[in-house]
């Protein structure tokens, strides 16, 4: 990081993250609200407005199994995870259909 550039570059990669994060925050506590359901944490309170820390550690928990050159979600694949994608407007399938490289 000793050229200015590198640290103007880190700093706009900052701010595209925050921007992602501001909108998956958006669009769950949009979804909560149209759909008068609620985000239970993990203390038992029932939330209307997860943050964006909270959205991200439903899903790190997500578990893809790779057999045979294939991605597969295990049949017990939490409801809460399941749930989330659903808010955030995702198929599950984000995890497991086959990614054309563009190069």
């Amino acid at each position: 990081m000793k050229k200015p550039e590198r640290v103007e570059a880190l700093g706009c990669v900052f701010i595209l993250v925050l921007l992602i994060a501001s909108y998956l925050e958006y669009r769950v506590r949009k979804a909560l609200r149209e759909r008068g359901e609620y985000y239970i944490q993990p203390n038992g309170q029932k939330s209307t407005r997860p943050s964006v820390r909270t959205i991200l550690e439903v899903l790190e928990t997500v578990l893809v199994i790779y057999f045979n050159g294939d991605l597969y979600l295990p049949n017990d694949t939490s409801p809460k995870i399941l749930k989330m994608l659903e808010w955030l407007g995702f198929s599950p399938d984000i995890y497991t259909k086959k990614i054309n490289p563009i190069f």
